[in-house]
Formats: C-alpha cells, structure tokens, sequence
C-alpha cells in the first residue's frame, strides 16, 4: 500500500512539474489503449491519473468527469485503496461546490467513507478525513474547530510523510484565514504551503500561492 502511495504521488508530481502551464500530462493517453473499450484494463489507472491531474491543476470540470468516472468504475469496492485516494479528493471538490448550494449531505458522505478509511489504514488517511472535516467546519463558519482540524490535517500530513498533502492542508488553511479576515494567520499558512510545494517539487503550485501571499502583501 505504500508502495501505490508513492507511486501516485510521483506520478502527481512530475505532471505538475513537466507541465509550466499546467496543461500536458507527463503520459499520453494514447500509451493507455482504447479509453472506449471496456476490456481495456488500463482505464481504471488512466481515469485515476487523470482525475488526481485534474484536481491538481484546478481543471474543477474535468477533474469532476475523471473523477465520477472512477466512482463509477470501482467506488463499489470498499477496500480499493484508488478508492478512498478518489473519495477524498471528491470530497474536497464537493465542499466547494455545495458551499453554493447550502447542502450538506453529500459532503457528510465523503467524511463518513474517510473515516472508515482511517479506521484501516490510520496512517494512510487520517490527515485526509482532518482536511475534509476542516473544510466543513469551516463551511460551516465554526472558525476554531477549523482551524483545529486544518492544525491537525497538517500535523498528520506531515507525520505520514504527504508533503503535498501537508501543502494542500496549509493553503486550505489559509484560504479560511484570508475569508476571517484573520490576515497575519493567513500569512503563516500560505508560506508553509509554498515550502511544502517547493519540496514536493511543483512550481506550478508555488507561483500559485506566491500570488495568494502577494495579494495579501498588498
């Protein structure tokens, strides 16, 4: 399992740092075979690939097709591990996107299968169902749970060695910041998230949060 951990988190990375615009993946789909054949065995892992891509660089509506794609290929196996990798990132894209339409539910789905992933696999999945909590806490303007949560996603992420992730949970952080209006925080997280980037490796993601800490430089 950590194995496949590693695995996907390079592949990740060296998509986003292969890519100065954020727009060519460090694969081809044609390398894949067929996508409309359904024999292909390789689909799952292209569909995955592509939709933790697509998170990645902020493509919110194809990451959104890859992503349902893969819900639908095998979000019915419970203990697949690109299962609950999938259901995080669905959450997180959830979040956002009921933030306009005041529902809930759906975002209380993607915790409820997160947490039953950090029942198996503590050290897997633990800062994952932290952020998606965070994320609601927020959502929901209980500002100190949030930002408890979003400490402890960090703390997590970096105990499991998910630098990425450990970055993803500081700028989520201090987007909330910046919405509280709470500046100096701000500040504090959108710099750790830009070290984390630039350890991860991806340059795309640091000049992204470099605008977030210029823009409140301002």
């Amino acid at each position: 399992m950590r194995l496949r951990r590693i695995i996907s988190s390079a592949l990740v990375r060296q998509s986003l740092c292969s890519s100065t615009k954020g727009v060519r993946p460090a694969y081809s789909q044609a390398s894949y075979g067929d996508m409309d054949n359904p024999l292909n065995k390789h689909r799952e892992m292209f569909f995955f690939h592509e939709a933790i891509r697509c998170f990645w660089l902020g493509y919110t509506e194809r990451f959104k097709r890859f992503s349902v794609k893969c819900l639908d290929m095998f979000g019915h196996l419970p203990q697949f591990f690109n299962t609950y990798q999938i259901k995080f990132y669905h959450g997180l894209h959830l979040i956002e996107t009921q933030k306009k339409k005041k529902s809930k539910e759906t975002v209380r789905l993607a915790i409820a299968g997160m947490r039953d992933a950090a029942s198996m696999s503590e050290k897997n999945f633990t800062n994952k169902l932290q952020l998606l909590e965070a994320e609601l806490y927020s959502f929901e303007k209980k500002s100190d749970l949030a930002i408890a949560s979003f400490d402890a996603a960090i703390a997590s992420a970096r105990n499991s060695g998910f630098t990425h992730e450990q970055g993803l949970a500081c700028e989520k952080a201090g987007f909330h910041c910046r919405k509280e209006k709470d500046r100096g925080r701000a500040l504090k997280y959108f710099q750790q998230a830009r070290e984390c980037y630039e350890e991860w490796g991806s340059s795309m993601k640091v000049d992204s949060i470099q605008k977030e800490l210029e823009r409140l430089n301002i």
